[in-house]
């Protein structure tokens, strides 16, 4: 159960550090982002009526350098930074930039200058200070994306074209260009290994109920012959799997939160839940599966 641990919480990193590769090398939006043409109410409609988290950026000059953008789920969204933090909910008129932006240096913290209006920068973009990203500036300012009412939208999020496609709003989308990510080889090589590194995740969770199933086996024939009803001998069969699983569940958690941080929660709990059930699943089928063949249920 370590090693399944182990594994998982290493999926979760490398997942989350090739989601960061493709950002920065997408200019921070993903593979799958579209660009629009549409106004503001639209978007606002388009976002108050999605179940999906979304992300709308515009960009303030002709160099795609610095951009802006509006989220009303900016936790769904975190972008690469390797000093300070990605923007939260409650952010206004701050920014993220990269470690080659002129800024201003302050008694409250550094302040990024643009078209008259200072912004806290809140971190530092790029997995490290040499980067994709160096003079890249992302900025949060509501009002000032209210104010490019007509300039063209890029919107972000997962599988925003289905989203965008049956909402029922007039436009078309088009996608970005992809170049920049497959010459990282994320799109082709990385999904790769994370499902092979899941299909040894899942083949090891299903061993581990098989390998205890086969050690009971015995055992548990034994019992019945002693008249212990089937439903106390699976019962507890499995939970001799529960208990050690749960709390090395618990153990990995709070081990992967304390070193990974609380942003990868999520993550976290998921890449280790699903081989737990896997497991308790497959000793469970095991275990009858053996009864049936040994002893008569009737």
């Amino acid at each position: 159960m370590t090693i399944l641990t182990g594994i998982g919480l290493l999926l979760v990193v490398f997942e989350r550090n090739q989601a960061e590769l493709t950002l920065e090398g997408n200019g921070l939006r993903s593979p799958a982002s579209i660009s629009v043409t549409n106004s503001n109410s639209d978007l606002e409609s388009l976002d108050r009526d999605s179940d999906t988290p979304l992300a709308f950026y515009r960009q303030l000059d002709d160099s795609g350098i610095v951009n802006i953008v509006r989220s009303s789920d900016f936790d769904r969204f975190q972008y690469p930074v390797h000093q300070g933090r990605s923007f939260k909910q409650t952010d206004d008129q701050v920014a993220l930039v990269g470690s080659g932006v002129t800024v201003e240096h302050r008694a409250a913290g550094a302040y990024y200058a643009y078209n008259g209006e200072s912004y806290e920068v809140v971190g530092t973009l790029g997995r490290q200070a040499e980067s994709l990203l160096v003079n890249s500036i992302l900025i949060v300012d509501d009002s000032l994306f209210a104010q490019l009412e007509g300039d063209s939208t890029y919107i972000d999020g997962p599988n925003v074209e289905e989203v965008y496609s049956s909402h029922q709003i007039s436009g078309e989308f088009f996608h970005r260009d992809q170049s920049t990510n497959r010459r990282t080889s994320v799109d082709f090589i990385f999904p790769t290994i994370i499902v092979l590194g899941n299909i040894i995740q899942g083949a090891g969770a299903v061993c581990l109920g098989l390998l205890i199933a086969a050690l009971f086996r015995d055992q548990n024939h034994l019992a019945w012959v002693l008249g212990v009803s089937r439903n106390k001998i699976v019962s507890r069969t499995v939970v001799f799997l529960i208990v050690p699983s749960l709390t090395y569940f618990s153990v990995g958690c709070w081990f992967g939160i304390s070193i990974l941080g609380t942003s990868f929660t999520g993550e976290i709990v998921g890449s280790l839940a699903w081989p737990l059930m896997l497991a308790i699943g497959s000793l469970l089928v095991a275990t009858i599966i053996n009864m049936k063949r040994s002893i008569s249920w009737n």
